[in-house]
């Protein structure tokens, strides 16, 4: 059921787009830059929403964005395998979202994601949508998530700075505060601070070291598994290429 709503919506974006669209002249439609990535990057743990899952894990993930005059399309797929010997699932997930320009400054998307895990036969589908002031100081976010297999909500507002030091060298920060409202268990927050160096070594080929703090706060008890109260530290090595 998830899917054919997500389908519609999708499909009333794109009708909306073509209509509206239409006398904008061709540059509205033609105006299309394609961009595609892959990244390899080793980390010191996988955390997610503050809850640590894994120790040492290898994350590779490719993407791809086409760009519009009036939004654009995003999809690729990130997966997480561990190399700590902890036992855990490896994942391996496939997304994809499409954009609207409202205006210069302000955007929003509406996505799909579906989490698959090696050792659970559950695969959880998750739905996004994603409001953006990316010209703006600090560019804040706000996204609202839907997971219907665990029936949970999740908002998460995040600013993010870079900073260029010197030609090539950027300093980037991150910052994230979550709430998810979680059904059959406790409602939690989380939050998740970055601080790296990103070095431009070419046009397309970028290499960022950073250090991560993350951890989550119970509104009441806590499931264990979720180690509630908790605050976790690790390293973030990655390489990304464009091409």
């Amino acid at each position: 059921m998830t899917i054919k709503y997500l389908l519609l919506i999708l499909f009333t974006m794109v009708c909306s787009t073509i209509v509206f669209g239409a006398d904008l002249g061709d540059e509205f439609y033609n105006s299309e830059n394609v961009n595609a990535s892959y990244t390899l990057a080793l980390s010191g743990a996988y955390v997610s929403n503050g809850i640590k899952s894994t120790g040492n894990c290898f994350q590779p993930s490719i993407d791809f964005t086409h760009e519009y005059g009036w939004g654009g399309l995003n999809y690729g797929v990130w997966s997480t395998f561990d190399i700590s010997k902890s036992e855990v699932s490896d994942e391996t997930d496939p997304y994809f979202s499409l954009s609207y320009n409202l205006s210069t400054m302000f955007s929003w998307s509406l996505g799909y994601t579906l989490w698959n895990y090696s050792k659970d036969t559950d695969r959880n589908e998750n739905i996004f949508i994603t409001s953006v002031f990316a010209n703006v100081f600090l560019s804040p976010s706000f996204e609202l998530q839907y997971n219907e297999t665990s029936d949970n909500y999740d908002m998460v507002f995040s600013i993010n700075h870079e900073y260029s030091i010197i030609k090539g060298i950027y300093l980037e920060g991150k910052c994230s505060l979550g709430y998810i409202n979680k059904v059959s268990r406790s409602d939690f927050f989380y939050y998740l601070f970055s601080l790296g160096i990103r070095k431009n070594v070419c046009s397309f080929y970028d290499v960022f070291i950073g250090a991560n703090i993350t951890g989550n706060r119970a509104s009441n008890s806590i499931d264990s598994s979720y180690q509630g109260g908790r605050d976790f530290s690790f390293f973030t090595i990655s390489v990304t290429t464009s091409f």
